[in-house]
């Protein structure tokens, strides 16, 4: 996978004036708002498709129009990623994932929440906070130019002894100008495969969580499901990767704590 793909993927003069990191950071803090208000709008019984409907309004209500939401995904429990919003009715007790892929016209960002329904078990709860420690343990250590094996390794040290492990299957990717683009983020290690992260661009890290011994099987129409039917969960932020490090553009605050406090 050739990373100097990045190096070409943005016009340089809109670069050096910080017009593309700015735009970015914007519509990817706008993505962060709208998956905070969310969690005002979650009510049991509720389909998961009214769900995306309201999510969809609220961009509108808060005045962003000029905005629009290309994708939404929303995974209940055992649903791991790729699930489009149906008839499924959230309950009590439940844990879900939305994920958004927001735009305004011309770049793309991609974010990813797990939320719980009303008081959820110790068990997902437990799940929700190691999926927040990894995602936040991932964006950390990107380090641009550098291998992705230390970080791989990092999740996989932080992970032992947990009762979850990383879907081998979901991956973060290049975002800008495109939804997908180079390079293909892996959270597993595999020596078989060196990729370095990207020294001027924009990655998401999406480390999705399953129960241990688990694995994820595609079902048409539904997306990926746990096999086992083991909870999922996991976040999602975009990290723009440039002379000064790797920053995390929708929750610039993950660079300064060891984990923001949001349980």
């Amino acid at each position: 996978m050739n990373n100097n793909l990045f190096k070409d993927l943005f016009n340089p003069v809109v670069y050096e004036h910080g017009q593309f990191l700015r735009q970015m950071q914007e519509l990817c803090k706008l993505s962060h708002s709208l998956l905070m208000s969310c969690q005002k709008e979650i009510q049991t019984q509720m389909s998961t498709e009214t769900l995306a409907r309201r999510l969809d309004d609220k961009l509108q209500d808060m005045g962003k129009g000029q905005y629009r939401l290309e994708h939404i995904h929303i995974s209940v429990n055992e649903q791991a990623f790729h699930c489009p919003p149906g008839n499924r009715l959230l309950v009590s007790g439940d844990i879900f994932t939305l994920d958004i892929v927001l735009s305004d016209g011309e770049l793309f960002s991609d974010g990813a929440w797990s939320y719980g329904v009303d008081e959820i078990s110790p068990q997902r709860s437990s799940l929700l906070k190691d999926a927040w420690a990894v995602s936040c343990l991932a964006a950390r250590s990107l380090i641009p130019g550098e291998p992705l094996s230390e970080m791989q390794k990092e999740l996989g040290a932080f992970l032992e002894g947990h009762s979850c492990q990383i879907v081998p299957e979901a991956c973060g990717h290049g975002i800008g100008r495109k939804i997908h683009d180079d390079p293909e983020i892996s959270f597993i290690s595999d020596d078989s495969f060196t990729c370095l992260c990207p020294e001027n661009g924009c990655v998401t890290v999406e480390p999705v969580l399953i129960g241990l011994g688990d694995k994820v099987l595609y079902v048409k129409d539904l997306g990926y499901i746990a096999a086992g039917g083991s909870d999922t969960a996991y976040f999602e932020h975009v990290i723009h990767t440039g002379p000064d490090g790797a920053i995390c553009l929708n929750i610039p605050e993950i660079n300064f704590t060891e984990c923001i406090d949001i349980f």
